[in-house]
């Protein structure tokens, strides 16, 4: 998806949105950043089980501390972003909504190295014939697109709700 893509729908979404910031499309974007939560809540939850199957000072193996320390991270930082979200659009701020946005275009450009990571990896394994249609790589790939086109939806929202929030002082 390119920058023109993105303004385009920019243009569009705040062509359907009035002047004003509309409620429906406050709510919208409040249920987004609560499924957002809930998310966080899920990688939480995984965290934890998985650090309880981990040995004691076991590095080796796919599974190891990097990986659960990882997962807490990247809970914390969703919860994070998805916390300002709420609180931006409800409280109807600029800078959380700001702040909010830019965070999560970073965190889409990591996704995008990650995804695109794992389809060099898919790539290369066919190519080798090392892998039988691994269903593994397919899932993490597919995953990753359907959370980068749940976040793009809410990088529109804060983007048409900041420019309301402008044109409304």
């Amino acid at each position: 998806m390119t920058w023109s893509t993105i303004v385009a729908l920019m243009s569009l979404a705040e062509c359907i949105v009035m002047a004003v910031v509309n409620g429906c499309l406050k709510c919208f974007f409040i249920g987004k950043n609560i499924i957002n939560v809930i998310f966080a809540g899920v990688i939480f939850i995984l965290a934890i089980v998985l650090q309880s199957q981990l040995p004691p000072g076991d590095t080796s193996g796919f599974l190891n501390h990097g990986v659960v320390a990882n997962l807490w991270i990247m809970g914390i930082g969703i919860l994070v972003v998805a916390s300002l979200g709420i609180h931006g659009a409800g409280k109807e701020k600029k800078w959380p909504l700001v702040s909010f946005l830019t965070a999560s275009v970073i965190g889409v450009t990591i996704l995008l190295m990650v995804a695109a990571h794992f389809i060099q990896m898919k790539v290369l394994m066919t190519r080798m014939r090392m892998s039988d249609d691994s269903p593994v790589f397919d899932a993490i790939i597919a995953s990753a697109f359907a959370f980068l086109a749940f976040e793009l939806t809410g990088i529109i929202l804060a983007a048409v709700i900041i420019r309301q929030l402008v044109k409304k002082q």
